[in-house]
C-alpha cells in the first residue's frame, strides 16, 4: 500500500511540474510556483527511491529541470517581461542548489563525480 501512495504521488507530483512548466514557458505562470511544484516533485521521488543510482538520477533530472526553468526566466527577463532579476537569481540559485546535491549524492554513494558525456565536454 505505501509504495503504491509514493507511485501516485510521483505521478500527480509529476503531472503538476508538467503543467506549470508548460504554463511558465507560456509566461503565464509564476516562477515561485514553477519551483515549487519542482521541488515537491524532487522530495517524492527521493523518498520512494532507494537504489543510489536511482538516487543520482533523481537529481539529474531535477537539474535538468532546473536548468530549464533558469533559461526560461532569463529569456522572460531578457524579452521585457514582468520577470525581474531577484527572480533570475531564485532560478539561478534553484539550479546551483541542484546541481551541488547532485555532486553530493554521488559522493555519497561513490560513484563518478562526471560522466562520460561531461568528461567530453
Amino acid at each position: 500500500m505505501e509504495t503504491r501512495l509514493k507511485k501516485q504521488r510521483i505521478n500527480v507530483a509529476l503531472m503538476e511540474r508538467d503543467h506549470f512548466a508548460k504554463l511558465m514557458d507560456a509566461g503565464v505562470s509564476t516562477l515561485d510556483v514553477a519551483m515549487e511544484s519542482q521541488k515537491r516533485l524532487l522530495e517524492a521521488q527521493l523518498d520512494f527511491h532507494t537504489d543510489p543510482r536511482e538516487i543520482v538520477a533523481v537529481w539529474q533530472q531535477a537539474l535538468e529541470s532546473a536548468k530549464n526553468v533558469e533559461v526560461v526566466v532569463r529569456r522572460m527577463h531578457h524579452g521585457g517581461s514582468d520577470v525581474t532579476v531577484q527572480q533570475v537569481g531564485q532560478a539561478t540559485f534553484n539550479r546551483l542548489d541542484f546541481e551541488l546535491k547532485l555532486l553530493q549524492a554521488k559522493r555519497k554513494h561513490g560513484l563518478p563525480e562526471h560522466s562520460k558525456e561531461e568528461s567530453t565536454k
